[in-house]
């Protein structure tokens, strides 16, 4: 019986998710009244969310264990588009969180939607811009104008711990 690798990738990110959604979670009903409503309705719908796809992802591991045939696939089962490699995932996620702690938030999530969507999903240099921007400029407009909520400068723009 052989394990694929993006199943148990998928089934990582899933309890990763998790465990970030229930922290969030724990963490925001101990704000007051009025500072916690807007992390805890977003973060107690993202980890139902989560929840559900760790129970998918179980049950597809499961799935594949008992209905393995002699050559080690699906049977019945067509074939599908590979996704990204275990690996190369990890990379992506820890060149991100490197960007943020160095240049912050708003640079590293422009960078890194651009980068992402230039390079992955094969796009062209407006396909990836234009996304990239609009969705930073979101994320600016609710974090920062209607939430107040002040996001992570990076070292470079002044940010340290404590």
């Amino acid at each position: 019986m052989k394990i694929n690798s993006e199943r148990i990738g998928a089934l990582i990110m899933s309890a990763l998710f998790v465990v970030v959604f229930a922290v969030v979670v724990v963490v925001s009903a101990g704000y007051p009244k009025a500072a916690r409503l807007a992390p805890l309705s977003v973060s107690s719908v993202a980890l139902v969310l989560a929840l559900v796809q760790l129970g998918k992802e179980i049950y597809k591991l499961t799935k594949v264990e008992e209905g393995e045939d002699a050559a080690g696939k699906e049977p019945g089962k067509k074939k599908r588009a590979k996704g990204m490699p275990l690996w190369q995932v990890v990379g992506w996620l820890l060149f991100y969180f490197v960007a943020i702690l160095t240049v912050g938030f708003w640079i590293s999530t422009l960078v890194f939607t651009f980068v992402f969507l230039k390079v992955v999903g094969g796009r062209s240099w407006l396909g990836s811009g234009l996304p990239a921007g609009l969705f930073v400029g979101a994320l600016y407009c609710l974090f920062e104008l209607v939430l107040n909520v002040v996001m992570f400068p990076g070292f470079f723009f002044g940010a340290s711990f404590g």
